[in-house]
């Protein structure tokens, strides 16, 4: 059984290479979304249905008052959806941590459910990684909703065979998709090689080469990785 994720910040390619990896490269493998960002989930409990679309009517109301558009938005632009900082009160808080949780380990049913069946697992994202469980960050503020969340994620959910992340600077990555600002970028990046030494095999791949190179240079190590004759054995880590 084998897991795989491609991680790095928006605009480095990797539901492209994700894709490429489950439809063109002859590996037999299911695509899974394991991100945060509900908008970006295909596998979402109803609860985090209903609180996207609470949260698109939102937005919608927002954006007719501000500059009189009017009809349904199908997507919450990330500076306003994932990146801009809220304050919850204790009781959105606690519920918002068990659905995290929860949600988290629903997909993880899911995975395993593929890879009983023979696939390799190819994780747009990697809720471990992109909540920086694996070191959580000691500056900022934090809370005991998300001091719980890493705990449980660090020490209880499992880690992938191989993480490939698609890695390029805070300002190439803005440049594609110019949402987060660079600086927000930056930081993310650096969260993701802080965490690499706590997994397995973890190889970083340069984003700022063209899309077919890196796809390529992705499935290459896949291939490697179902190859061997022990999970992981022949890739080693770049770091």
């Amino acid at each position: 059984m084998t897991t795989v994720a491609i991680v790095g910040g928006d605009g480095a390619g990797k539901t492209t290479v994700a894709r490429h990896l489950t439809t063109s490269t002859g590996i037999r493998a299911k695509y899974l979304y394991l991100g945060m960002s509900a908008q970006s989930g295909d596998r979402l409990l109803p609860t985090s249905r209903i609180v996207l679309m609470l949260k698109r009517r939102s937005y919608r109301r927002d954006l007719a008052v501000t500059s009189g558009a009017t009809g349904a938005a199908k997507r919450i632009p990330a500076d306003r959806y994932e990146y801009s900082p809220r304050r919850r009160g204790k009781l959105w808080t606690a519920a918002r941590l068990a659905n995290r949780l929860v949600e988290a380990w629903y997909r993880q049913a899911i995975s395993l459910a593929y890879q009983l069946r023979g696939y390799v697992v190819i994780y747009d994202r990697h809720v471990l990684l992109d909540g920086g469980s694996l070191a959580p960050r000691s500056h900022g503020r934090r809370d005991w909703s998300t001091d719980a969340y890493h705990w449980l994620m660090r020490n209880l959910y499992p880690r992938p065979d191989l993480v490939l992340m698609l890695d390029a600077s805070g300002d190439v990555l803005f440049s594609r998709k110019g949402e987060a600002s660079p600086e927000y970028l930056e930081g993310e990046r650096l969260m993701y090689l802080t965490q690499a030494p706590h997994l397995p095999h973890f190889v970083r791949l340069d984003a700022s080469q063209p899309v077919d190179k890196v796809r390529r240079e992705a499935a290459n190590l896949v291939a490697e990785l179902c190859n061997s004759s022990r999970p992981g054995g022949p890739v080693s880590r770049r770091r």
